[in-house]
């Protein structure tokens, strides 16, 4: 029950009943008591999502994890319902890529960045709503970000910087130039303001004016890959070269946490805001913490996570 990785809950629990079986003891009742407190999480159902190969670009998932969207390179975009109650549905391609996929919070829409533009579509009549031209990039793991009521749209384009869009009226002629040089970005869950992380330095912008509204110094210097908001939108998260941070926006305080051991690729905030996970480059370590006290609950291998 010692060392913070996956089954040292659940996997000591099952070897101290089946000890306890043989020869139950006091020091082996205080081993199950220890062993309750600690955090731990397992596989709760295994999905084929279908064969691989280099067809394939992309996957993302929405936020109950209820569906999978894949993006081919034929532009095809394949949303599949992972309890298999309805056929997968197909955004028709066009030839582009499809190289980033983005759920809308409600998991009507699907923001999918082509090699040449951002196509937002409507999954259940697979009709486009919106389309914006505007190139997107494989050097950045995150290219474009929904706010929740599906107003605001922000679409990193390679060329021309960082750009934001109202989707309550048409989008071209609402597009504001936000910034052309940045490491991450994130816009806030209620579209009120959006995050913007260039080396150490982390900026709150205003999302009507884009004016500076509050500004931090990070911890470190080091680039960040990779930044997400709290659902509540209080703590700002963000993860690059061998660390992981958290931000409380409120009061300025920051937590420089232990690194996933390797190039940071993606951090998430559980759906209660409690907790933070971050998933790392190359070997694939996933670590778990507590958002309040910087406290590691879990270590583990893993591949893409969500």
């Amino acid at each position: 029950r010692v060392g913070g990785l996956v089954g040292w809950r659940f996997q000591s629990l099952a070897a101290l009943q089946e000890a306890a079986r043989i020869k139950p003891s006091q020091p082996m009742r205080n081993e199950y008591a220890a062993a309750l407190t600690r955090s731990d999480f397992g596989p709760d159902r295994f999905v084929n999502l279908g064969p691989t190969n280099r067809d394939w670009m992309t996957v993302t998932f929405d936020a109950k994890v209820e569906r999978a969207a894949r993006g081919f390179r034929n532009g095809e975009v394949s949303v599949m319902d992972l309890a298999g109650r309805v056929p997968p549905r197909t955004l028709p391609g066009f030839g582009e890529r499809a190289l980033n996929l983005n759920f809308s919070a409600d998991g009507a829409w699907l923001v999918v960045g082509y090699d040449s533009r951002v196509r937002v579509w409507e999954i259940a009549s697979a009709q486009p709503l919106f389309e914006l031209d505007t190139p997107v990039s494989l050097n950045l793991l995150r290219v474009t970000d929904l706010s929740e009521d599906k107003t605001k749209l922000l679409v990193w384009d390679e060329n021309r910087g960082l750009f934001l869009f109202d989707l309550g009226s048409p989008p071209q002629a609402r597009r504001r130039r936000v910034t052309d040089r940045l490491d991450a970005f994130a816009l806030h869950p209620k579209g009120t303001n959006l995050a913007v992380v260039r080396g150490n330095t982390c900026e709150i912008l205003d999302e009507v004016t884009l004016e500076t509204r509050r500004r931090f110094a990070l911890p470190r210097t080091n680039a960040t890959e990779h930044a997400a908001w709290s659902p509540r939108g209080r703590w700002l998260a963000g993860c690059g070269d061998s660390w992981v941070w958290i931000l409380d926006t409120e009061t300025g305080r920051s937590l420089d946490l232990e690194g996933p051991g390797e190039f940071g690729r993606e951090v998430m905030f559980s759906a209660d805001g409690q907790t933070l996970m971050a998933h790392g480059w190359g070997q694939g370590h996933t670590r778990v913490w507590n958002v309040w006290t910087g406290r590691l609950l879990i270590s583990t291998f893993s591949g893409y996570v969500r």
